[in-house]
């Protein structure tokens, strides 16, 4: 009995844990992030990033994207987009590599990390720049941009 029970927490728990992220999973398909974006009536929040090479970006991830600040704001009010360029890139598949090279060309992405905010037709709304002052600080910057 009592191992039921336990099994029974950790399934609610389980089932929180994932309805509280729900509105802030991170897309990966520029096509599938414009669609959300049109059905959600939100901007995309595309993050352009090499997480596993980058200390910038891994500082940015830590300081900002982590934070219950940023993370309120995007599952309300945001569609998370991310484009990362893993360090062994002959693992990705050749339509993935060309799919990221054309977004990358498209948008002039030079350094990483860079945010752009986009409306549903992949527009540029901004650049949104991180300064030093943590997540407070970006948050407010995007709060202005979107208009909240």
């Amino acid at each position: 009995m009592r191992n039921k029970l336990l099994v029974l927490n950790l399934i609610l728990f389980a089932g929180i844990s994932l309805t509280a992220m729900a509105g802030n999973s991170w897309i990966t398909n520029f096509e599938e992030a414009k669609k959300a974006a049109t059905d959600r009536h939100l901007p995309i929040f595309a993050y352009f990033s090499k997480s596993d090479t980058s200390k910038e970006c891994m500082r940015f991830d830590a300081i900002v994207l982590q934070k219950p600040e940023f993370q309120n704001l995007a599952s309300s009010s945001l569609v998370l987009f991310q484009l990362d360029l893993p360090r062994d890139q002959q693992s990705l598949p050749e339509e993935i590599k060309k799919r990221n090279d054309a977004l990358i060309q498209n948008y002039g992405i030079s350094s990483y990390p860079t945010v752009l905010l986009l409306n549903s037709k992949g527009e540029i709304i901004a650049t949104i720049n991180y300064d030093k002052g943590g997540a407070e600080k970006f948050v407010e910057t995007l709060r202005k941009a979107i208009g909240k």
